[in-house]
Parts: structure tokens; sequence; C-alpha cells
């Protein structure tokens, strides 16, 4: 484990510490940076897996270059490539906050207390949702991730009480949230804007390089009062 590996899980940790301070204290801007601590966490955490698994993969090559004939080592070396980029290809806190952002745009679900971890490609679903079928669709969502292999869905089904919705127009709530956008720097610099606003459901679109801003721009819009639901039909692109 190297030095982004430690850093970034340490950052992830405090994420997630501040992310139930928030719930514990109904401390919505405390639970928000707690979700981007743990993003920012996981992000390096990724970059840190990636350096080491090729570094480690380069000795790989080095080693069967030393014990295979010529023929062998083109070989060698395509099967030790093919592996980096398996192993880089979805790292556990990728597929941690792919889920977390399928599950923020999916119709039907509540994230305000859910959240989820990724352990060796096994995504782990625990907190509290209001009914079966909530819980049953997250755990859908979840397997349709690229790079899940398993899901354990340990959501409790707890009811709520009636929700008090703020009544916005959709207009000033798409204000609300361009300029949340605006006011962000991650998000502002992200290429995600806001499609539309129909009825409180917040549609995002663009084209982003960033997971990791892609996520926030969800946290933000959800953040903005008035907004029932975040839809997103934003294309993630590589980083040129």
């Amino acid at each position: 484990m190297n030095r982004d590996e430690i850093a970034g899980k340490a950052e992830a940790f405090k994420g997630r510490i501040k992310q139930v301070a928030g719930e514990l204290t109904n401390n919505a801007r405390l639970h928000h940076e707690g979700v981007m601590d743990e993003a920012k966490g996981m992000t390096q955490d990724v970059a840190g897996r990636i350096r080491r698994t090729v570094g480690d993969a380069i000795t790989d090559i080095g080693q069967a270059v030393k014990k295979s004939r010529r023929g062998g080592v083109a070989l060698a070396m395509v099967l030790t490539v093919g592996a980096i980029v398996h192993a880089a290809d979805t790292p556990d806190a990728w597929v941690t906050m792919k889920t977390k952002v399928s599950l923020m745009t999916t119709e039907g679900v509540s994230t305000s207390d859910l959240n989820v971890d990724t352990v060796n490609g096994v995504v782990t679903l625990h907190g509290k949702v209001a009914t079966d079928g909530e819980k049953t669709k997250a755990g859908t969502v979840a397997r349709g991730i690229d790079g899940a292999k398993d899901v354990k869905n340990m959501l409790q089904i707890v009811p709520k009480g009636l929700r008090t919705v703020v009544q916005r127009s959709d207009d000033a709530i798409k204000k609300s949230v361009t300029a949340a956008f605006k006011a962000n720097r991650r998000v502002s610099a992200s290429g995600i804007e806001v499609a539309s606003v129909n009825k409180g459901v917040v549609l995002l679109s663009g084209k982003a390089t960033s997971l990791e801003a892609h996520l926030e721009s969800v946290e933000v819009a959800h953040a903005v009062r008035g907004v029932r639901r975040v839809s997103s039909e934003v294309e993630m692109t590589p980083a040129s």
C-alpha cells in the first residue's frame, strides 16, 4: 500500500464520519462535505492502486523478459499489460462512486440514509429505506454497475413519516441549481449543466471526464430547496 492509498482511505473515512454526524444532527451542509471528502479520498485511493498495480506489472514484465525466449516475450508482455488494464478498470472506490451516482439518480430510491461500500468488487448497501420495494430497487441498481461482482443488500426498512416538501416553481429551482453549480469550482468546470426541471425533477446533461465531479453535481442539486429528485444524462468521456 503506497502513500496515495493510505491518504485516500483516511480521507474517505473522514468523509464517512462527517456524513454520519450530518445525519445525526440534521446538518445537510456537513453531510454534503462528508460526501465530497469521501469522493476525494476514493479518487486518491484509486490513483494509488493503479500506480501500485502498474509498478508491480512492470516488474513482472522484466522478470518475464529474462525468463522467456523471443517468442514468449511478446505474449508475456501482452498478458501482463492486460492484467494492468483489468485491475485498473474497476477498482473498489470507482465501483462505489458509480453505484452512488446511479442510486442518487434513480427514481424511487431515497439516498439520504443509504451508504455504499465495496470490497474486492462486492458492493454492500447499508442504511435505511422506507419500503421493501425501495430496498429491492436499490439492490437491482447496484447489481447493474460495471465491476460489481456481487451485492450484499443489508438495507433496513424503516417507514418514514410524511415528509413536507418545499413547493417552488421549476424556474426558481433551475436558477438556484444553476447558481449552485457556478459557485462550485469542480462542478462549474466539469461540463455538467442543468438541462431542465420538471415538477421538481432536475435533469442534468453534458459531458464530463470526472466521476467525482458527476457525483458532486448530483449532491449539489439534491441539496437545493424544492428539488424532489435528480436525473442524469451526463455522458462520461475519457480525459484527453
